[in-house]
């Protein structure tokens, strides 16, 4: 069986798409991503792929997450008070993921919520 060679950027980043539509903590549906520096071909078990840019509203954490859920509501508040609708799955980037903690950094992880401009009517 050929396998392709995967090669990470020193700053690869870490990504999780909820497909849930609430906050759910069992039996969660994400997507988990990884950046790679490599163009490779897919498998039946991995698949690679560019995603398009969007637009979001975001938070940056860092630390723990320990409120979590609340910060659902309060992004939610900002974007409808602000003239945009949410717009697909909200997604997290790890810039230092919880488990890479090597060098003793405290977590960072960016909190997306894709958003568009709400449409009149």
């Amino acid at each position: 069986m050929a396998t392709n060679k995967l090669s990470f950027p020193s700053t690869s980043l870490n990504i999780a798409i909820y497909h849930d539509v609430e906050y759910r903590d069992k039996e969660i549906d994400v997507e988990v991503q990884k950046e790679i520096s490599t163009i490779v071909k897919g498998s039946e078990a991995v698949r690679c792929f560019m995603r398009p840019a969007v637009l979001a509203a975001t938070v940056t954490l860092q630390g723990e997450l320990s409120f979590y859920s609340e910060l659902n509501s309060v992004i939610a508040h900002w974007v409808s008070h602000n003239g945009y609708d949410l717009d697909g799955p909200m997604f997290n980037i790890y810039h230092i993921a919880p488990d890479a903690n090597a060098d003793n950094q405290s977590p960072i992880t960016e909190v997306c919520f894709p958003i568009r401009t709400k449409e009149n009517g």
